[in-house]
């Protein structure tokens, strides 16, 4: 995700977030480790159908926005004022919005 993203979720749906140099690495790699508020979970739209932030996540962990990828996607996310106005109230706490690239 990229690190603009961060200041704007920061606070509004992220409560802490930890980067792992320890053993909790994935091959080699620093692991991100960030725990969210429980009653705040932007709003996730999948090619315009509503969806969730496990499934975003899971596509993340498949690379799936790689532009190597099988079905290229991409995703941005919209602010609450911009999602608001977008999808109503279910956009209170943001939107991740995923589409194929085309």
């Amino acid at each position: 995700m990229p690190g603009r993203v961060f200041q704007f979720i920061d606070g509004l749906i992220l409560r802490s977030l930890d980067i792992r140099t320890d053993s909790a690495t994935i091959d080699g790699r620093p692991l991100v480790v960030g725990r969210t508020y429980a009653d705040r979970a932007p709003l996730v739209v999948i090619d315009g159908m509503p969806s969730d932030v496990g499934e975003w996540l899971r596509m993340c962990r498949a690379n799936v926005f790689s532009l190597e990828a099988e079905v290229p996607m991409y995703y941005y996310y919209l602010l609450p004022v911009e999602a608001v106005e977008t999808f109503g109230r279910r956009g209170r706490f943001g939107a991740v919005c995923i589409e194929p690239a085309r």
